[in-house]
């Protein structure tokens, strides 16, 4: 694809990403998200089809799969650096991209389609941190246990941490940082999970 091509499709993601969190999908027109990337509809459209398409664009880019391959190209082999390093990096996303996670969750529940889409995500994460404890468990550095629960259990500290302060402004008091907030969890993770 030629350098313009890829710019003008990278703008149309960018701004179909922030117009369907500001506007939920239903509300979210072609026509919209074009304007917002300063595009014609006839552009939009000769790159992505339909709006399907192109929220499908959105979350590929910004989703899981961005993260997963971020997290893989980091790992060093060491348990307590990539636990502490993957929390860092869930911590952040998951802050960064609350508003949208909130977006996908409320949507899902009237499109099956988008269900199907969103429910993706954290599998593709799970599913990454699942090979992973396998892995440590084969090498004795990880206890029995079954790697897709404790994987989801993982996720699931930091989902509920980055998504209770966003939807309902919830937090540790006294106010600590987030990268203290992920350190604890990582913390208490491995703590559970390390071979005695």
């Amino acid at each position: 694809m030629p350098p313009d091509e890829a710019d003008t499709k990278k703008k149309i993601i960018d701004a179909a990403a922030d117009v369907f969190t500001k506007n939920g999908y239903v509300r979210t027109t072609t026509r919209s998200i074009a304007k917002a990337a300063g595009v014609s509809e006839v552009t939009l459209f000769r790159h992505f089809e339909n709006k399907e398409n192109l929220m499908t664009a959105a979350m590929d880019t910004y989703g899981s799969p961005y993260v997963v391959r971020m997290i893989e190209r980091r790992l060093t082999g060491d348990y307590s650096a990539d636990m502490h390093m993957m929390g860092s990096v869930l911590m952040h996303v998951l802050q960064e991209r609350a508003g949208v996670i909130l977006f996908a969750i409320g949507e899902s529940r009237h499109f099956p389609g988008m269900r199907k889409l969103f429910s993706k995500m954290p599998a593709q994460l799970w599913d990454m941190l699942a090979r992973y404890l396998q892995k440590k468990m084969d090498e004795g550095v990880v206890r029995e246990l079954h790697p897709e629960a404790a994987a989801q259990a993982f996720f699931g500290m930091f989902f509920a941490y980055a998504i209770s302060r966003k939807a309902f402004k919830l937090g540790p008091k006294p106010e600590i940082s987030a990268q203290e907030a992920a350190d604890q969890i990582v913390d208490i993770f491995i703590k559970g999970t390390i071979a005695q």
